[in-house]
This record gives structure tokens, C-alpha cells and sequence, in this order.
């Protein structure tokens, strides 16, 4: 009948849309912090840098979020080129020196504004793991 369907329908839902499982949807897509369960916010994005960021620097960002934003979710990253092209600062190494983090998918360590889990970018890691294979180098 419509109401045992109602019932076991409730049912259902209810443990679908478990606490567990809904968070367990936005950790497996990045938008929430496995460890302490919070959103990334633009703040504490920017916390990240080594040197006190600007408030021209911040609103910069802003200004730019829809670019930057759309170069994540095309490439999984945010490439030196849109750095240069939105206006966002070099590093720089202890010395004062431009350090630019142009590397590939062999020196994932050396790059910046990356997203580890975006299709592309896990993509250039097991097309690089199988080169490294083929070379015998891992």
C-alpha cells in the first residue's frame, strides 16, 4: 500500500542522508576537511602563505575569483601564467630570490595552488608513475 511504500521510504532516506554519509560525500570531494571538519575559507586559504598577505593582495584575489576558480576546475591547479596574468606575487626563497613553481607532475612538491584529488592532476601523477616504471626509476 501508499503507506507501507511511505514508510519504508522514510526509512530509506533517513539512512541515506546519515550525518556520516553526507559528510563522508564532501570529504571524497574536497570541500570539507577530513581532519577538523571545516569548509576552506578564503581566509584561511590565504593563512597558508608564509608572509603576511595585504588587504590590495586579498581583494586582488577576490577581484580574480572567477578566473582563478575557473583554472581549478579546468586544470586542477592554478598555472604561473594565471598567477602572472591575475597579478599574484612570485615566491620567493629566504634570499630575496623569484622562485618559480613551474614543475610537473615528477615535482609535485615544488608546485603551488594545487588540488590533489582533481581528475587531471591524478591523471599527470599515473601518467608519470607509468613513465617512471617504464625507465625503471620506481
Amino acid at each position: 500500500t501508499i503507506v507501507d511504500y511511505i514508510l519504508c521510504y522514510l526509512s530509506v532516506m533517513t539512512e541515506i542522508a546519515s550525518t556520516h554519509n553526507v559528510k563522508a560525500g564532501f570529504i571524497d570531494n574536497g570541500s570539507l576537511d577530513p581532519t577538523h571538519e571545516r569548509i576552506p575559507t578564503l581566509d584561511g586559504i590565504l593563512a597558508t602563505c608564509k608572509r603576511d598577505i595585504t588587504l590590495e593582495e586579498k581583494r586582488n584575489v577576490i577581484d580574480n575569483f572567477d578566473k582563478i576558480f575557473d583554472s581549478f576546475e579546468k586544470h586542477g591547479c592554478m598555472p604561473e601564467s594565471v598567477h602572472d596574468e591575475v597579478g599574484i606575487a612570485d615566491d620567493v626563497d629566504p634570499n630575496g630570490k623569484v622562485v618559480r613553481r613551474e614543475a610537473d607532475a615528477n615535482s609535485e612538491h615544488l608546485q603551488r595552488c594545487k588540488c590533489m584529488n582533481h581528475p587531471q592532476v591524478i591523471n599527470e601523477r599515473h601518467e608519470n608513475n607509468s613513465i617512471q616504471k617504464i625507465r625503471g626509476l620506481s
